[in-house]
């Protein structure tokens, strides 16, 4: 996981890259 501003770069288990906001995060949690 990067954290890059207020947006979190996400690889998933897919290796797919994610760009999500940080409030969003937990519901991509694992």
């Amino acid at each position: 996981m990067i954290r890059v501003g207020n947006r979190i770069l996400w690889v998933g288990k897919d290796g797919l890259l994610y760009s999500t906001r940080t409030a969003a995060l937990e519901s991509f949690k694992d």
